[in-house]
């Protein structure tokens, strides 16, 4: 798409702060953007200036980590008439903090730069305003890239007139969801398949959440199988418990190979604490599985 556009429009891509430039497979080094890309600079240097049809641009490089004291001292301020905008950058790739958010740790910093707007490329969305002026947006990512970004996911379109003004554009193409699945005793795979079947969406990145106790002994990564095709994303955390089941109860009295198994994994379990009884009752899982497959293949 950007190939497309006419020449006059100018078009200029800019690392941010959660990018990394270096990479060999990096969008940057592709030949196809190298007019574009304006690689990274050292805090400090001039502006970039881009020559523009409503006047002029100037890009300022701006740290990812400042003291709002001396704000001004980070970079080589030019005091022409224009547009100043100033862009977070990756310049301390080892250092960067993903959790900290500009618009909480710098706002100070930002508003004393004097800039007529500051990108804030950040995954959480607010604004800076000044006198009643948008000064910074931090509109979050188009696409979410994991369970703990659920929702709508968008951008911003940001007009640089007189008075600076945003356009929130939806682009979300997945929707990352988590949700929780109370299983029924004695019914969980039909259960468990049914409200698959509802929730079942081509645009959905889903993470299921099994809790609840169960009778019926079964395998959730073959239900998840039968449904992965039906979303964009499908995988399943299984916290439910069968250590405490009358099913598996009754499997410890069979004086079998497997009961003396089960009595000794609930010998186990009945001292142990929480995350240990966790480990038992997935390997107890697996080995009852095969249990199960072995007697499959006698019959």
């Amino acid at each position: 798409r950007l190939t497309a556009l006419p020449d006059e429009l100018h078009v200029v891509i800019l690392p941010g702060c959660y990018d990394h430039p270096l990479g060999g497979d990096s969008v940057y080094r592709d030949e196809l953007f190298q007019s574009w890309v304006i690689a990274e600079r050292a805090l400090g240097a001039p502006p970039l200036t881009l020559k523009l049809a409503a006047g002029d641009l100037y890009l300022y490089t701006l740290p990812w980590q400042c003291d709002p004291k001396n704000a001004g001292d980070y970079m080589m301020r030019h005091e022409g008439p224009g547009f100043h905008l100033g862009a977070f950058h990756s310049l301390k790739l080892q250092q960067r903090n993903p959790f900290q958010d500009p618009l909480v740790h710098w706002k100070k910093a930002i508003m004393s730069w004097g800039l007529d707007y500051v990108m804030v490329g950040n995954r959480s969305s607010g604004v800076i305003e000044q006198q009643g002026s948008l000064l910074a947006d931090c509109p979050g990512a188009p696409q979410g890239i994991s369970f703990h970004e659920c929702g709508e996911r968008y951008c911003s379109l940001v007009l640089l007139d007189d008075d600076v003004q945003t356009e929130s554009l939806t682009s979300s193409t997945i929707r990352f969801e988590q949700r929780e699945i109370a299983l029924m005793k004695h019914e969980p795979v039909e259960h468990f398949h049914q409200i698959l079947d509802e929730w079942a969406q081509r645009d959905l990145a889903l993470r299921v959440r099994l809790v609840g106790a169960i009778e019926e002994l079964f395998d959730p990564q073959k239900i998840i199988a039968r449904h992965r095709d039906r979303f964009a994303l499908l995988t399943c955390e299984d916290h439910s418990c069968f250590l405490t089941s009358d099913t598996l109860t009754q499997f410890a009295e069979d004086e079998t190979v497997r009961g003396i198994l089960c009595r000794r994994f609930i010998e186990m379990a009945v001292d142990a604490g929480e995350s240990q009884q966790a480990v038992y009752e997935q390997a107890l899982r697996e080995l009852l599985h095969r249990f199960h497959a072995m007697e499959e293949d006698d019959a």
